[in-house]
């Protein structure tokens, strides 16, 4: 794996990603496995419009302001 020792099979308990590159192990493949161990967490706390950015950013998607926030979105943060 990549990503930091200290992240490593922590528990995280606000927001956070599992990063492919940062989760990737070249000789054991784990991500196959479905067991990604590394999480960094997002720091402050994003918005829900924030989170939104993100996900349209990491998946090259130019119109994702146009989802619509589901009815629960304010008890998550």
């Amino acid at each position: 794996m990549a990503g930091p020792v200290e992240y490593r099979n922590v528990l995280q308990k606000g927001s956070h990603i599992h990063g492919f590159r940062l989760n990737w192990d070249h000789n054991n493949s784990i991500i196959h496995k479905g067991q990604l161990p590394l999480a960094i967490p997002l720091e402050p706390e994003p918005s829900y419009d924030e989170v939104l950015a993100f996900v349209g950013k990491a998946f090259r998607n130019s119109n994702i302001e146009w989802a619509l926030p589901p009815p629960w979105v304010g008890m998550l943060f």
